[in-house]
């Protein structure tokens, strides 16, 4: 009898140790969760208030271009654009890019005192920045540092120097935005740098100028979906038709025999050998009919060459 007794009263206890247990464990489950939540009810507001912020900074950006007011936007890009991701960093650099090329004043800026600046670098394609300090006009001088200072350079074009987007500065970018607008940039960049044609005629080899088509289509089947698409596209079929057809200062052909120049002629060989390439594919067919010609540009030559920059576009978007 007191062994059933022992045995009915060590039960009890037991159960009443679990059940202590369990409710122990009970409250520390439920202050833990409660903790996680609040932890996480932080990260969320953290991440509510990062983009509020940053809706915030870029409307900010937007203000300032929409009012012109390009010194305060480029020192604010500088400034900010670390602070933020890739996606943020592209939107702050094409907004900015798109306000200083629409800030470029139909008429030459510095028209009034083209004397001067001829006078200093007259024979340069580019005005030099070191030679900003030489102008003796006050006013000029601070109109053309503050140009620099803005993203902007001065380019001599017929006998007057007029601003450009210097997107060579853009690539202090780089690490900020993505490969998409990284690749953009270098592309404007080259051709801010050394631009191909002026005054009707090339200013860069027809080799240099292959390698750029080639490279924009690089660019154009890497970024099919891209945000300045359209735009390089529209590079590549300005540039395949000045590959094709020439300038009217550089033409491909001797004007006395309508033989096709030698270094146009490798230089279509070239670039027709580029594997896996559309432009490589038209350049081809063009190379076959000057050689089915005899080498010999003329008409017959040149009118289908709409049709082969029709077929480049046309394979591209179908590439897509």
């Amino acid at each position: 009898m007191k062994r059933t007794k022992y045995i009915i009263m060590t039960l009890v206890i037991s159960i009443l140790i679990l059940s202590l247990m369990g409710c122990k464990k009970k409250d520390t489950d439920i202050e833990e969760q409660n903790i996680n939540n609040e932890d996480n009810a932080e990260i969320e507001s953290n991440v509510e208030t990062g983009k509020e912020h940053m809706i915030a900074e870029l409307e900010k950006l937007a203000e300032l271009i929409n009012n012109k007011l390009t010194d305060e936007a480029v020192e604010f890009v500088d400034r900010k654009i670390k602070d933020f991701t890739s996606i943020e960093g592209d939107e702050m650099v094409l907004k900015l890019q798109e306000m200083l090329e629409k800030n470029i004043a139909k008429d030459n800026l510095f028209k009034d005192y083209e004397g001067e600046l001829m006078e200093i670098a007259g024979d340069k394609l580019f005005f030099p920045k070191e030679k900003v300090g030489d102008i003796k006009d006050e006013k000029l001088r601070e109109a053309i540092e503050n140009a620099y200072k803005n993203r902007y350079k001065l380019i001599n074009m017929e006998g007057q120097f007029y601003p450009i987007v210097d997107y060579e500065q853009f690539k202090a970018y780089d690490n900020y935005v993505s490969s998409e607008v990284k690749d953009y940039i270098d592309i404007r960049a080259t051709m801010s740098n050394e631009p191909m044609a002026m005054d009707g005629a090339l200013t860069i080899t027809y080799d240099q100028l292959g390698n750029r088509i080639l490279k924009v289509e690089e660019y154009l089947k890497k970024y099919f979906q891209g945000k300045r698409y359209e735009e390089v596209l529209g590079f590549y079929e300005d540039w395949l038709w000045l590959y094709l057809n020439g300038a009217p200062n550089t033409p491909i052909a001797d004007a006395d025999t309508s033989t096709i120049y030698k270094d146009v002629f490798e230089s279509y060989k070239k670039v027709a050998n580029t594997a896996d390439s559309t432009t490589a594919f038209v350049v081809n067919k063009y190379l076959n009919r000057i050689e089915g010609n005899k080498g010999i540009i003329d008409i017959s030559i040149l009118e289908d060459n709409g049709e082969l920059v029709n077929e480049a576009l046309s394979l591209l978007e179908a590439s897509k």
